[in-house]
């Protein structure tokens, strides 16, 4: 199964305190947002209860402050700056997990292939297949 998801991939935050030392969730809407659309391109009618293999690319923008000769150079090239390539994964899983047609718990995910790389078009490609 294949989802392509548009714009910026999201990284995962730190948790949020309020003054009163309570926690919470900065980027709820976000997630849902992406639960949403992850929903909306599946068409399962069971979520998998079997062993899965992830495969997800994170479209990085490339900025723009480069000339446009450095950003053809840089299209295609992995991506090495922060938000950790960790961060990403945390927040799709977690969205994958949300969207809840596609798995019902991150624990069956048994591989995880993932890269960062610059694109002219922003976005994040998954890849979710049965072992």
């Amino acid at each position: 199964m294949k989802i392509s998801l548009p714009g910026k991939p999201v990284p995962k935050h730190r948790p949020r305190f309020t003054k009163k030392g309570h926690a919470y969730d900065d980027q709820a809407k976000i997630m849902d947002e992406i639960a949403y659309l992850i929903r909306t391109q599946c068409d399962l009618s069971c979520p998998y209860r079997i062993p899965v293999s992830l495969s997800i690319i994170f479209f990085m923008p490339i900025p723009k402050s480069l000339s446009k000769k450095k950003q053809m150079e840089l299209s295609g090239t992995p991506h090495l700056k922060r938000p950790d390539l960790d961060n990403y994964l945390k927040t799709y899983g977690d969205c994958i997990v949300k969207a809840g047609n596609v798995i019902t718990d991150d624990a069956i995910i048994a591989e995880i292939h993932a890269a960062k790389i610059y694109s002219t078009q922003p976005r994040t490609e998954i890849i979710i297949t049965p072992i």
